[in-house]
């Protein structure tokens, strides 16, 4: 296993041998202005351009950052074709426990189906 990225906020690992990034967000996200946020999804899709994975594991239980309904489209947007693009096959993703927080990544992943 390869770290590809950290900060305060998430950390985002490649495992070349099962063609799988592993990206966990820390509790720290609540602390993210949409600066931050914006900042910290350009260098996750660094990540993944540099690894090229085919397996994604997003694991966001941690993740307390709440995620308006504009960074929603934007980052569904940056992201998804993208990932595709780069020969993503599979995405799994773990929701935060907390409620609004849930509510917000949920609503992210609507918006990643839509396009």
């Amino acid at each position: 296993m390869k770290e590809i990225y950290k900060s305060k906020y998430s950390e985002h690992i490649y495992d070349d041998s099962r063609s799988i990034m592993f990206s966990d967000w820390f509790p720290e996200t609540e602390n993210m202005d949409a600066d931050d946020f914006k900042s910290e999804m350009r260098k996750w899709l660094d990540a993944f351009k540099e690894c090229k994975p085919k397996y994604l594991y997003d694991r966001c239980m941690d993740f307390n950052y709440l995620i308006n309904p504009e960074e929603q489209i934007w980052m569904a947007h940056l992201l998804n074709p993208e990932l595709i693009k780069l020969g993503l096959k599979k995405y799994a993703y773990l929701v935060p426990e907390e409620i609004f927080s849930e509510a917000s990544v949920e609503q992210l992943f609507d918006e990643f189906k839509k396009i």
